[in-house]
């Protein structure tokens, strides 16, 4: 049987809940059905590439520094000429635009392109008209199939841009269950971290507007006057991470604390109390899920548009009100103080984590790779 040559385009490997997605996917894929490489833009940050287990993987790069998008199309054209891929899979929305140019530069015209949204794109793009009507042009006429992580960002893309849905296909992003809970038992080598006592909440995220972490800053204020000893970790890295650090100096915040971005961060999160989430909007928010499945009670806002399908409306955890920094602090007051509603959220979060496992998942995006591949 011929495999499909598949590729993965991915232009930086490293530090973000789609590129965790596509490693997810490569380490767990059936090598007997795809030859796969993976098409990366620069050679630099892609911190993923040492969780790479499967190695039939080929890696490759068309070598060209974020900013210079012409040259990366013309270098994408090239690669897609070398390696004449079947399918070629990519997981944003830059990718899916370089990927949608570069093939029409390249002499493969019959390659065909999966794209992955993982974004509200009508929020992301409101006001710019322009923006919209590129998405709707690549998205409607670009693509061969698309794939939304949630059911809201499926709707989104049906009703903001008329793409019909049977071009859609709803697929949750994989999480290795137990890969996580075997890394959330590393030893934490962090002397502030270990020395902190009392209650611990935690929020893993870019530091980026729409992630919003001012409003739990905001809430983390009415939690510590309600709640004493108790400290507040923010994970991650982005442009607003020195606006905050400002924020904490100006209010005496002296029990928040910035970690640096790290490659393990279930290890931080199984000790916290509770996970917070305090977006303004999400495609689907493999935090969560990860939270969930290291025993840790999840406080989320309820953004469009995944953590409320993660959660089940309020199942599985405590839902907030986007933007309100009173209900935010409720919920998570709420969550320390209710032992019993507190271990019921952790055994349910327990079992839901596992109807995400990436064995199921990768079996869904494999089935829409074989359609795609299969059409005529």
């Amino acid at each position: 049987m011929k495999k499909c040559k598949l590729m993965f385009f991915v232009y930086v490997f490293g530090g973000g809940g789609a590129e965790k997605m596509i490693l997810n996917i490569l380490n767990n894929i059936n090598n007997d059905k795809y030859d796969i490489t993976l098409m990366l833009g620069i050679k630099e940050k892609n911190e993923y590439l040492d969780l790479l287990t499967n190695k039939k993987v080929k890696i490759d790069y068309i070598n060209v520094p974020l900013g210079n998008d012409d040259e990366a199309i013309k270098q994408l054209s090239y690669k897609i000429n070398e390696y004449n891929p079947d399918v070629l899979f990519t997981e944003a929305r830059f990718t899916n635009w370089l990927s949608y140019h570069a093939k029409r530069l390249s002499k493969n015209k019959k390659v065909k392109l999966i794209f992955r949204e993982a974004t509200n794109r009508s929020l992301a793009e409101h006001p710019t008209l322009m923006g919209k009507i590129k998405t709707f042009y690549h998205y409607n006429f670009g693509s061969s199939h698309i794939i939304a992580i949630s059911e809201g960002v499926k709707n989104d893309l049906h009703n903001a841009y008329k793409i019909s849905n049977k071009k859609i296909t709803r697929v949750y992003n994989p999480l290795e269950v137990e890969k996580i809970k075997k890394a959330a038992n590393d030893h934490i080598d962090n002397p502030i971290f270990n020395k902190v006592k009392g209650k611990k909440i935690i929020n893993v995220a870019r530091f980026v507007p729409k992630k919003n972490q001012m409003l739990l800053l905001k809430s983390f204020e009415i939690v510590s006057k309600e709640i004493p000893n108790i400290s507040l970790f923010l994970l991650g890295r982005g442009e607003l991470k020195e606006e905050l650090q400002n924020y904490c100096k100006e209010k005496h915040m002296n029990n928040v604390y910035f970690l640096d971005f790290d490659i393990n961060p279930y290890k931080y999160v199984k000790k916290c109390d509770v996970f917070a989430l305090s977006s303004n909007e999400e495609g689907f928010g493999n935090v969560i899920t990860e939270a969930m499945a290291v025993g840790t009670p999840v406080v989320a806002t309820d953004c469009p548009s995944g953590p409320s399908e993660i959660l089940n409306n309020g199942e599985y955890g405590e839902l907030a009100k986007v933007g309100d920094a009173q209900d935010l602090a409720n919920k998570i007051i709420t969550m320390l103080k209710n032992n019993t509603k507190r271990k019921q959220y952790i055994n349910k979060s327990l079992k839901r984590a596992k109807e995400f496992g990436v064995n199921n998942i990768v079996k869904q995006y494999e089935k829409v790779i074989d359609r795609v591949y299969n059409e005529k």
